[in-house]
């Protein structure tokens, strides 16, 4: 599934506050057959693309309320971040790269909405179609407050292809 080029995203199918945002898009979903998915696995996949849509146009007010305070991540180039240094890489543009997110797999943890995890795969281009980079990407997601909240990430720089 492509975002469109204008892509209107409503967050409050995914627990936050009733708001509408325009997107420029730069990322591109291959969602898996979402079929058998349960309800969660379903709300987290709109949250992944609800985050992109935010990161896209640097709305760190949407992206604090979508990681916890207490978030710790260690990028595929194996830098420590917690949830103030992550929100500054995000105000930063490169209109000149594209991202490819595919392989999603998304499962709950336990009956309820307790804890999540999302797997996936993460390509970076430039708009001419040179490979910046891949990798492979971890997201471990808590139910607090009414809302999902990234609480842990993980990225794994993948080698060159050939």
């Amino acid at each position: 599934m492509r975002l469109a080029t204008l892509l209107i995203v409503t967050l409050a199918t995914i627990g936050f506050p009733a708001m509408v945002a325009p997107v420029d898009a730069q990322t591109t979903f291959l969602l898996p057959d979402t079929t058998r998915l349960g309800s969660v696995e379903r709300v987290l996949l709109h949250f992944e693309q609800a985050r992109s849509a935010a990161i896209a146009v640097h709305d760190t007010a949407a992206l604090r309320t979508m990681y916890a305070e207490e978030f710790r991540g260690v990028t595929a180039t194996g830098f420590e971040v917690d949830r103030a240094r992550l929100l500054a890489v995000f105000t930063r543009d490169d209109p000149t790269t594209v991202f490819t997110i595919d392989e999603l797999s998304v499962r709950s943890l336990g009956q309820g909405r307790e804890a999540a995890f999302l797997t996936g795969r993460l390509t970076t281009r430039r708009r001419t179609g040179e490979l910046v980079g891949a990798s492979r990407f971890f997201h471990l997601y808590v139910w607090r407050d009414e809302r999902w909240q990234i609480l842990a990430a993980q990225g794994t720089a993948l080698p060159p292809p050939g």
